[in-house]
């Protein structure tokens, strides 16, 4: 429901603008090279802008290349616990584990299974390869617990059915982009500017134009340092390993007055 009410939100923020189209559209560009391994990034870059009470003033593109190589799944090292298996111990270091390594690799296939059809389809459950293990202690495995959708121990693995799929992108199927200077980047706000979808593109570097209309924050009569914000549906820092670039087109039109003149008085 989060992750439907989030992509709600940036459909319905498109804003339909009365732009007098006699005149010429000005526009500024706002470029953010953010380095790898950062959420949260600032530039020292400054732009002036026309009133606001004069002038339509918004993003009405942003560009994007991001090389998803350096997406992880698992962002740091895991220690499974599997008795009665060698090895017991289990170390999962941080790396992107799709859902055929998992099946295929000897580092999960003798204690796991992702089923792809019946009635645990897309389910990760415990697997018998010559006898189950007497247990799997995930205590230090918090993000193969969230990665499987399992609890923190598991007791009876010959008997154990999770609830939930599992979630291989960990919640991180789209990168929501705030900008600092956009009226919907409010602080604490699930609105955004643009949602990139990531899953499906793993391991390639996309390159995409998000078009849309997202006025800036009202008053502004500059943008100085401006700060871009990416986070995944859960509103967590979305992290790439890899750099990422993000280009924000700024129109600047002048207000038809005769159909907006009401709006100032």
């Amino acid at each position: 429901m989060e992750y439907a009410k989030r992509i709600l939100d940036w459909l319905i923020n498109f804003k339909t603008i009365s732009v007098n189209t006699d005149v010429p559209i000005l526009n500024d560009t706002v470029t953010f090279k953010i380095p790898a391994n950062t959420s949260d990034f600032q530039t020292t870059d400054f732009y002036r802008l026309p009133p606001s009470k004069d002038y339509h003033r918004y993003v009405s593109d942003i560009d994007y290349r991001i090389d998803t190589s350096g997406f992880y799944n698992i962002t740091k090292t895991q220690i499974v616990q599997v008795p009665g298996l060698v090895p017991a111990t289990r170390t999962i270091e941080p790396g992107y584990y799709s859902t055929n390594f998992i099946t295929s690799s000897p580092l999960f296939n003798d204690w796991v299974k992702i089923a792809i059809a019946g009635p645990n389809a897309f389910k990760a459950v415990p697997v018998d390869t010559g006898g189950f293990p007497s247990s799997i202690d995930l205590t230090q495995a918090d993000q193969i617990q969230s990665l499987f959708q399992w609890p923190a121990i598991i007791s009876s693995p010959s008997t154990f059915v999770p609830n939930n799929t599992v979630d291989i992108t960990q919640s991180q199927d789209f990168m929501f982009v705030y900008f600092s200077f956009c009226k919907q980047s409010t602080e604490n706000s699930y609105t955004n500017a643009a949602a990139i979808p990531i899953s499906g593109t793993i391991g390639s570097t996309i390159n995409g134009t998000i078009k849309q209309t997202t006025p800036l924050l009202l008053g502004l009569d500059s943008i100085s340092n401006p700060v871009v914000r990416l986070r995944d549906v859960n509103n967590n820092p979305f992290i790439l390993n890899t750099p990422i670039i993000i280009n924000a087109k700024i129109l600047h039109s002048v207000k038809n007055k005769d159909v907006e003149r009401d709006s100032y008085y």
